[in-house]
This record gives C-alpha cells, structure tokens and sequence, in this order.
C-alpha cells in the first residue's frame, strides 16, 4: 500500500529531507512512483512499482535463505562463522 514521504521518514527514523534524496534514487532505478494523496494533495505517496515487489520478494527470500543456513549451524560454528566475519569486515 502506498506511504506518505512523512511516514516513511518516521519508520525509517531518517529527516524528511533526507527521505527526497532516498525516493529519487528508487524512483530513478523504477523501484517506487510517487503520487499523489487522494485525500489531500499536499500529500505525496510513495508506492512500489512491480519492479520494486520483484525487488523486494527476491530480498526477502534471500533473506529466509541465509536464516535456514544460519540455523542449521551449531552454537560453536555460529561463534566461528561471527570470528571469521569480523576478520572479514573489521568495525
């Protein structure tokens, strides 16, 4: 369903002019549209093309993916596996 720039900027805990910036870019990559609020035309709304649902299935499958690997590790492996990473990828 289709989200105020307002909102999203409050779930995403980011300042609203931020949020223009964040918009453009996934409107450029054909990932979101804006429109605007039937109910005040003020309001612009953002909401997914069927680009941006593709994207955003493939993330989530990923993503129960990586989650099915991760529990499949014992504790001992997952210890390893987090060691390696911060080797990896330094803080």
């Amino acid at each position: 369903a289709p989200a105020s720039m307002r909102s999203l900027a409050h779930t995403l805990a980011c300042d609203a002019s931020n949020m223009t910036g964040i918009i453009d870019r996934l409107e450029k990559r054909d990932l979101v549209h804006r429109e605007v609020s039937t109910t005040d035309r003020r309001v612009k709304n953002v909401a997914l093309t069927e680009a941006g649902e593709k994207t955003i299935d493939t993330i989530r499958e990923r993503m129960e993916q990586t989650q099915t690997g991760l529990d499949q590790l014992s504790d001992t492996e997952r210890a390893e596996l987090f060691r390696l990473l911060t080797v990896v990828f330094p803080h």
